[in-house]
């Protein structure tokens, strides 16, 4: 599906958004390479600053895996969503973390309503604030996503973390 999207859609997300607004115009930001730097670089302080205040509560709980410390810090405890409710983790291995998540998000509520691709957004403003966070949280994993597999066009989207525990 590719923007403008179908009033259908739209109408939905209204509908799931619980009165939810998205604060930022990210097509002027990304036209703006200024803009667009400053956006970044206010998303990583404050994914360093949740860090900060949330440390002990990032650290690997005795027998926690590296796959459900991700899934408790990165998505649970900084973004409240989980695994099962929000979405389905698809495959997990020693080095490997996908899940494919269907959660309620502001990125797509607003791109959406304003007829814009969600693939520049994700990948330009928000894939450096998630790697950020998750070099904090878990040093050495690294943090994609399958953009092929990016909501509206697709029914999920799918995130990729990959670590080699070299200890």
């Amino acid at each position: 599906m590719k923007p403008p999207y179908p009033q259908e859609l739209d109408e939905a997300l209204k509908d799931g958004c619980h009165g939810k607004v998205a604060a930022h115009e990210y097509a002027q930001i990304l036209e703006d390479p200024a803009l667009t730097a400053d956006f970044v670089r206010t998303r990583l302080e404050s994914k360093r600053r949740w860090f900060a205040a949330h440390r002990a509560e990032c650290a690997p709980r005795a027998g926690e895996s590296w796959q459900e410390l991700v899934l408790r810090v990165m998505y649970q405890d900084n973004l409240g969503i989980e695994v099962p409710r929000d979405g389905v983790v698809v495959y997990s291995d020693e080095n490997l973390l996908i899940v494919d998540w269907q959660s309620w998000c502001p990125i797509l509520m607003y791109c959406a309503h304003k007829g814009q691709p969600t693939v520049p957004v994700c990948s330009v403003l928000y894939q450096m604030q998630f790697q950020c966070l998750l070099s904090l949280v878990l040093p050495g994993a690294y943090f994609t996503r399958d953009y092929s597999r990016l909501r509206p066009g697709s029914s999920c989207c799918r995130e990729i973390i990959f670590y080699e525990n070299r200890a």
